[in-house]
């Protein structure tokens, strides 16, 4: 953007005027006098962290250049999950559901665009089945972005179109039924041998559907056998590939701490998981502690009795579920700097065998660590108008959280109020994971916007705090982990 221009013209990357912003004074020099440029790369990572605040495949994030926050911003720009979206030729109300074929197009296509999109490979899922990818021939291009899908030898049901470009961008998922009719008029006796979760993602209001997904989840993640699991394992396996917001199971599997920790317990040295379920309103330092040890302790059970009734020897056995431990303590540091602390609430339980040996390589966090992460933190923001660049807002603090808080010495008072959230969320939610329940669904976009400010911050002072109210826990009560347990089974 002219530096000088009433009515400026943006281009990409974006050319902006030199001003301060929240994002950091990174306007470069251009051959062009009174010209600067910004490439928004800069702002790619604290756009993701931002997105993540919602599991919404629509979501926006607004970013605005300007001299004073009391004005409007002189410039504005949406960053979205998708370039593009995939949608129908023709609207819902002209279709009933039973047509032979379904016209799919990319959503206001530009001609600037066409070209690209005529490289895409599309390809259809069945909504319940992730892995069983219906017959390519049953896809014919019909131009630039357009396809018609013949599914005419579909089974009944609901289906996924997805799509991703030549240069690797996904575009948003569509779902579609076919023969709607046939699946409304099948008999629930009929769909006996499908999973339980079967009714809830056929559930046509999607409110409803979220709430039973939510529902669904209480009984499920309780309940390491629950034959289920296989085909969620399926769901959260292709999001290591496909959006993460495609599948609704997934989000809700990260709104249950058992579920979500079920995952990191059998996976720790899966990264890309890790970092796909943190794409979602979702940390796994929101986890309570109590939500980890009782989830291990049921996996550990009920594996140990399935080896013992396909008729493993006890030595055997014993070896093979150390191996799972072991990648555990080993992996889960490497994932998130508060899985050290989560390791060390479980030797503490003397319920899994872990070795004081096995302790030594855990990460190393203390006070004076955290406090070079604040400095770094202060001096970064201290450059801009820090009354309008801190993520200011009233975060969920129990009178009863904020002492134990003050009493271990975690809480930080001395700096101005606008930033107090930001400098004390991660204390208050490590008391949440220790002594409580960790943090609900219902708040957890809030600790999401605090981290995405500065993640490195978030992280490190979290779990200084876990490791420090962990070690306060266990000297106050020394008997807490095991009644933990004992409540778990």
């Amino acid at each position: 953007i002219n530096h000088n221009s009433r009515n400026p013209i943006s281009s990409h990357p974006a050319k902006l005027a030199r001003v301060q912003t929240a994002i950091g004074n990174r306007m470069r020099e251009t051959n062009v006098p009174g010209v600067f440029e910004y490439p928004l790369s800069y702002i790619a990572n604290y756009a993701t962290e931002l997105l993540a605040c919602s599991d919404d495949p629509d979501g926006k994030v607004k970013f605005g250049i300007g001299t004073n926050v009391a004005f409007p911003p002189k410039f504005t720009w949406y960053v979205s999950r998708y370039s593009h979206a995939l949608d129908r030729t023709k609207n819902l109300m002209q279709v009933n559901g039973d047509e032979e074929t379904t016209g799919i197009c990319v959503k206001g296509l530009a001609v600037e665009n066409s070209a690209q999109s005529s490289e895409c490979e599309l390809s259809i899922v069945p909504l319940g089945s992730p892995n069983d990818q219906m017959p390519a021939d049953t896809i014919k291009s019909t131009g630039p972005g357009t396809w018609t899908i013949n599914h005419s030898t579909y089974e009944p049901g609901y289906y996924l179109v997805v799509a991703r470009d030549a240069k690797g961008n996904s575009y948003r998922p569509l779902r579609f039924v076919v023969k709607a009719s046939t699946l409304k008029a099948t008999p629930e006796s009929e769909d006996g041998n499908r999973p339980a979760f079967w009714t809830v993602m056929n559930m046509y209001d999607k409110p409803t559907r979220l709430r039973a997904w939510d529902t669904y989840f209480e009984d499920v993640a309780q309940n390491p056998g629950h034959p289920d699991w296989a085909q969620l394992d399926d769901f959260v396996n292709s999001s290591e590939t496909l959006p993460v917001t495609t599948f609704e199971a997934v989000a809700a599997i990260s709104r249950n701490h058992y579920a979500a920790a079920r995952y990191g317990i059998l996976f720790p040295h899966r990264e890309r998981l890790w970092r796909r379920f943190e794409q979602l309103p979702f940390l796994w330092s929101a986890i309570p502690i109590h939500a980890w040890l009782s989830t291990a302790l049921r996996c550990w059970k009920f594996v140990e009795q399935r080896l013992c009734d396909a008729g493993f020897m006890e030595s055997d056995l014993q070896e093979l579920l150390g191996k799972q431990r072991d990648l555990f303590v080993k992996e889960s540091p490497n994932r998130s700097l508060h899985m050290s602390c989560v390791v060390l609430s479980m030797f503490a339980s003397e319920q899994f065998g872990i070795s004081v040996s096995q302790l030594t390589n855990l990460n190393s966090l203390n006070f004076d660590v955290r406090e070079r992460e604040r400095s770094r933190l202060i001096a970064h923001h201290h450059r801009f108008d820090t009354r309008s660049t801190w993520p200011n807002f009233r975060i969920d603090c129990s009178q009863d959280e904020r002492a134990i808080l003050q009493q271990a010495d975690l809480q930080i008072n001395d700096r101005f109020q606008n930033e107090w959230a930001v400098l004390n969320g991660p204390g208050i939610a490590a008391v949440k994971a220790v002594y409580g329940d960790g943090i609900p669904a219902e708040s957890i976009a809030g600790y999401k916007r605090l981290r995405a400010l500065d993640p490195d911050w978030y992280d490190i002072a979290n779990a200084v705090a876990m490791s420090t109210l962990l070690d306060r826990r266990c000297k106050t009560e020394p008997n807490f982990l095991s009644k933990l347990l004992e409540w778990s089974v």
